[in-house]
């Protein structure tokens, strides 16, 4: 089990890698706050601890980030409190999307007692996002998630303006020759990119603060992987800058693109949100 830790000082640390390490965790340690979120995105820790002290401004930010990004939303995210004046950082951090906090003023035995309850609970809640989160079968994401990051992306856009882009893949073959070909196409998307299975043989890549470019570099590596398993297949790519900014919109406008795609002779078609139509895109 991987556990992320970030703290204010040198003791705090100490203490809690202790308590951690009795568990039978690996520890991976934050530099700065402003690295929790990148780190987390890394290494995939099953739970995060966080010692602020009295540094909420700089960290509320950060939690607000790892509540809501797709890769650590649901990974429970600790507060370690060393510091009974900081009640007001406790409360703000909280209310930005902390799941709990630890008084680590506590006596030894009862703190080793809680992070022994922390390390089972984690575990737990693991298995239950992943059975949750992916089909049993085939590892990928579900459709119901995809929509839900999806929605999540779609609040990012309204609100700070971030880009991101929609890829459809859809292949046409035997079940066990399109499961081979969608794995290895799900070893070629970025970290930060969520590929899954939206229907039988149709699959999703989302492709959070991305513009058009970076998603047609990913739809050209996908083109050679399928070229070399020799898969009819097509690709449509919707980016939330072509005016459509709702993820049912988005999804619309994703298989209207598909649909005409397979009218043409071209992997890639792009939505055009003037046009109002699907345009053949080159790689």
């Amino acid at each position: 089990m991987k556990v992320l830790l970030w703290t204010h000082n040198d003791d705090l640390d100490q203490q809690v890698s202790n308590l951690v390490s009795a568990t039978g965790a690996i520890i991976f340690r934050a530099q700065a706050p402003d690295e929790i979120a990148r780190l987390a995105r890394k290494e995939q820790p099953l739970l995060i601890l966080i010692g602020p002290g009295r540094s909420a401004p700089a960290l509320e930010q950060q939690i607000e980030e790892i509540a809501s990004h797709p890769d650590t939303r649901w990974t429970p995210t600790v507060l370690l409190n060393d510091d009974h004046e900081a009640t007001k950082v406790y409360t703000s951090l909280l209310d930005r999307g902390a799941s709990s906090v630890i008084d680590c003023k506590q006596t030894e035995k009862l703190l080793q007692a809680q992070f022994r309850a922390l390390h089972r609970s984690s575990l737990r809640l693991s298995t239950l996002r992943s059975t949750r989160l992916t089909d049993e079968k085939t590892g990928f994401y579900h459709q119901s998630f995809l929509l839900d990051q999806l929605q999540v992306l779609c609040r990012k856009k309204r609100r700070d303006g971030i880009p991101f882009c929609l890829l459809f893949l859809e292949l046409r073959g035997e079940d066990d020759v399109v499961h081979k070909a969608a794995l290895n196409l799900s070893k070629t998307v970025r970290g930060a990119d969520l590929f899954g299975r939206w229907d039988s043989e149709l699959f999703a890549v989302l492709l959070p603060s991305s513009e058009p470019k970076q998603a047609r570099l990913l739809a050209t590596r996908c083109h050679a992987i399928l070229q070399e398993h020799k898969m009819p297949s097509r690709a449509a790519l919707v980016s939330s800058d072509s005016g459509v900014v709702e993820a049912e919109a988005l999804i619309e406008a994703a298989q209207i693109t598909l649909d005409q795609g397979w009218g043409g002779e071209t992997f890639l078609w792009s939505w055009d949100g003037h046009l109002k139509e699907a345009v053949a895109t080159q790689l």
